[in-house]
């Protein structure tokens, strides 16, 4: 089965079609958090330098097409980096951004409309597309936190061998190799495509963990915080969106907030009393149990996933991270519940494009490894 360019192309829309709705959703749930939309604006500017791609086999706009190619591909790794520098909480200097990216429209627009000049274009397009994603590397190995240490470490590993490919093209077009037709069917040309296929499907899933861990370490930071003072702030945690459940050493609820009534579609009155166990999903209640016997032996439990069940039976799947503190002068324990039933989802969704790849992968054929009688 031969798979040409275009093909690729076209997956590669499909695909950021997925980052979309993933990154949007994730803009939607953690607007607090900079950065998240400016890799919503990668995903869609990715799109709209494939869908230049595709519109160049029409002669009518070949050349408006080639603009629209390399300018929304270029600016797709430009808000990719910015969106980096905003999530580590730092400053993006306009005055460094917006020459650059003016010089790169202004130089391919130039090198279409005055003189018509593939090579330049070639070397200015990947030599473009490999500094920033070396900067967005580079950003990521120095300005990580702490508590993204892992994800930020992977991310910049992608970001390293996405501008190794893009230099690897520079080196190669400056050394002479051929400025042949796009869409030629060579390991040359189909490198890029692979590339950028299996890079946005990385960063996606690395930028998502990212910020999920994030999320993770402020939150446990906010139970450590009431653990340490040994306060229970009643005003704050019944502002909060998590769901906040307090349970006695009997394994009896004695306070939730109001987050916690509406999930479970009870009234506070109604819930106390009650047993924790009573509103765990049947099937995972032996782990619960467990980790609840291993929290008041005074060991910590690292955060795990459960499911809690509404009073019309719907489940929520949670994350479950807990700590002990005095209620009232008394012993007791406190859980926080985040939901996590748009990450699961999301989950679903990166799952569904990992399978595209996999299959697509498998298909592409034998003879665009090989290398030609000339050894490229």
């Amino acid at each position: 089965m031969n798979i040409d360019i275009r093909t690729f192309v076209l997956v590669l829309g499909i695909t950021h079609l997925i980052q979309v709705a993933v990154f949007y959703q994730q803009y939607k749930t953690n607007k607090n958090y900079q950065g998240v939309g400016w890799w919503l604006l990668w995903s869609i500017a990715e799109i709209v330098g494939f869908a230049g791609i595709l519109l160049r086999g029409i002669p009518s706009i070949h050349l408006i097409a080639m603009i629209i190619q390399n300018s929304g591909i270029f600016l797709g790794t430009i808000f990719v980096y910015i969106g980096v520098m905003r999530f580590l909480d730092k400053k993006v200097n306009p005055k460094i951004i917006f020459p650059v990216s003016t010089f790169f429209i202004l130089a391919i627009v130039y090198f279409v409309y005055v003189d018509d000049n593939a090579f330049m274009r070639y070397v200015i397009f990947n030599a473009a597309v490999a500094g920033t994603s070396l900067s967005t590397a580079y950003v990521l190995f120095v300005y990580k936190m702490p508590s993204i240490t892992t994800s930020a470490h992977f991310n910049a590993a992608v970001s390293l061998v996405h501008g190794g490919v893009f230099t690897y093209r520079t080196v190669m077009f400056l050394s002479g190799a051929p400025v042949d037709d796009f869409f030629r069917p060579t390991l040359f040309n189909y490198l890029p495509v692979l590339d950028a296929l299996i890079v946005s499907l990385l960063w996606t899933f690395g930028f998502i963990i990212m910020l999920n861990q994030r999320l993770n370490a402020e939150m446990t930071e906010a139970a450590e915080a009431l653990r340490e003072s040994e306060l229970f702030n009643r005003g704050l945690v019944e502002n909060l969106p998590d769901y906040i459940i307090v349970y006695g050493t009997d394994g009896k609820i004695i306070y939730v907030n109001p987050a916690t009534e509406m999930a479970l579609g009870y009234n506070a009155k109604d819930l106390v009393g009650t047993s924790v166990l009573s509103h765990i999903a049947e099937e995972r209640r032996d782990e619960v149990i467990s980790n609840m016997k291993v929290r008041q032996e005074g060991r910590e439990v690292p955060a795990y996933e459960t499911d809690i069940i509404a009073k019309d039976g719907h489940r929520r799947p949670v994350l479950v991270k807990g700590t002990p503190l005095r209620y009232h002068d008394n012993p007791a324990f406190l859980i926080l519940l985040i939901d996590i039933t748009e990450h699961k989802q999301m989950e679903e969704a990166l799952e569904s494009e990992r399978t595209l790849l996999r299959s697509l992968i498998d298909n592409v054929p034998d003879r665009i490894y090989a290398k030609d009688s000339e050894g490229r």
